[in-house]
């Protein structure tokens, strides 16, 4: 769990992307030059972790991490020759 498991994100499904790029093609007066935010659902690491549970039963272990870390780790293994994957793995994850 990054930060607790509790930090909201944004989750879409390609259906509605797909809405909502029709809805801008259908629309180009009224989104042109403008951001578009698309999103299905806002949940939590331990919102989905509680959904799990209540479909499967089972107990679920999980770690904590804190995103500062993984930024921290990511920065080191680029800067140090590592492996560039892993890196940009962290880095998405403190992204999101």
């Amino acid at each position: 769990m990054y930060n607790g498991g509790d930090v909201k994100f944004s989750a879409t499904t390609l259906a509605h992307v797909a809405h909502a790029v029709v809805g801008v093609l259908e629309n180009p007066t009224e989104t042109a030059n403008r951001l578009i935010y698309v999103h299905s659902a806002a949940t939590s690491q331990n919102q989905l972790i509680e959904y799990a549970t209540q479909i499967d039963g089972r107990g679920w272990t999980t770690s904590a991490a804190s995103t500062v870390d993984v930024l921290g780790e990511s920065r080191w293994t680029l800067g140090n020759g590592g492996n560039e994957m892993d890196a940009m793995n962290g880095f998405c994850v403190v992204a999101m």
